[in-house]
């Protein structure tokens, strides 16, 4: 049984600081999943809402069992699930209970969209290949942000006052990065953030053909170009976020290897990484996203924001190409 919380108003759906119905949290009993329900209450406390647990066991997984074996292990399941309610209940949390036979990606997707989540918690894949794949399809099709948790400890700290949280975005000129960014701004609004911001786009190549008399002068227009776009995306960047406790680096070369990725977050001691979601998020040549790399290999916590959680981001080009005659960023909404 799920209890129905009424949705908000059609005009705060995306909007990040408009009081959502609850945090949603994934339960599959695994030790990941426990770090997860961990953090779901934490964020669920400091925002003072209601934090919705979701089971869901795919039954035919089950279906070689004796029907008198598979029952007994659905009851089973049931009363763990039951007494973990119970005791987030007891520590002063409204939990509400969402219990499924059924695939457990579409289940979760399903109830945190019921409920007008504001964020989806959820374990970090550890290993095994359907854990994996429920994690992928989650991630590929959530409706809000979903946050996968690998470290617990600075998260729990972070959400305490205790600590700052160090926060690695990975981004490129899409409107799925601008959502990203509006996220890691909303973090900072719940405690203190320290931001590195890392540009994932291809190395800007001499242009070729007659026009140009020289290799030199063809260099000196990459240059000339690359220190524009650079500067145009920093103004850009922290026009949102602002100065403080911010940094922007550019990436070129290896900058669309996952590996590569792993090894800066590592540089830099992340204690989460973010990336926007979207048909024009950060990928490699090969159309590939990065993020699926990140999040099974890398010993962080992953946050990925789905591009259509903002309806109003702004595109980075038409920002661009409309900015001032003082060269200051002009933020262009679709």
């Amino acid at each position: 049984m799920s209890d129905r919380l009424p949705s908000p108003n059609d005009d705060q759906g995306n909007d990040l600081h408009a009081a959502s119905a609850c945090v949603a949290c994934g339960l599959d009993f695994s030790e990941s999943a426990t770090f997860a329900v961990e953090i779901a209450a934490s964020f669920a406390r400091a925002l003072h809402e209601p934090l919705l647990l979701v089971h869901a066991h795919e039954s035919a997984a089950r279906q070689r069992l004796p029907e008198n074996l598979n029952e007994s292990l659905r009851r089973f399941l049931r009363d763990q699930f039951e007494e973990t309610a119970d005791y987030l209940r007891s520590s002063g949390i409204p939990i509400i209970t969402a219990f499924h036979s059924g695939e457990p990606a579409m289940s979760l997707l399903t109830e945190t969209a019921e409920h007008d989540a504001r964020l989806l918690v959820l374990g970090a894949p550890l290993d095994g290949e359907a854990a994996r794949r429920v994690s992928l399809e989650v991630a590929r099709e959530t409706p809000v942000p979903a946050l996968f948790v690998r470290q617990p400890a600075p998260l729990k700290a972070w959400l305490s006052g205790e600590r700052e949280l160090r926060v690695l975005v990975g981004i490129d000129f899409s409107s799925a990065s601008w959502v990203a960014l509006r996220w890691v701004k909303w973090l900072r609004e719940l405690g203190t953030c320290d931001v590195t911001v890392a540009v994932l786009e291809p190395e800007v190549l001499p242009p070729t053909g007659s026009g140009f008399h020289c290799k030199a002068e063809a260099d000196n227009l990459v240059r000339q170009t690359t220190k524009a776009q650079e500067q145009f995306f920093r103004r850009l960047v922290e026009t949102l976020l602002g100065r403080p406790r911010l940094r922007v680096r550019f990436e070129y070369g290896f900058a669309r290897s996952d590996a590569h990725f792993i090894e800066m977050a590592s540089a830099v001691r992340a204690d989460l990484i973010a990336f926007g979601v979207g048909a024009s998020s950060a990928a490699r040549g090969n159309n590939q996203p990065i993020w699926p790399g990140v999040l099974h290999y890398g010993p962080f916590n992953v946050a990925l924001v789905p591009y259509q959680f903002g309806d109003s981001a702004p595109c980075f080009a038409q920002s661009q190409k409309k900015q001032n005659h003082d060269h200051e960023p002009t933020i262009s909404y679709k």
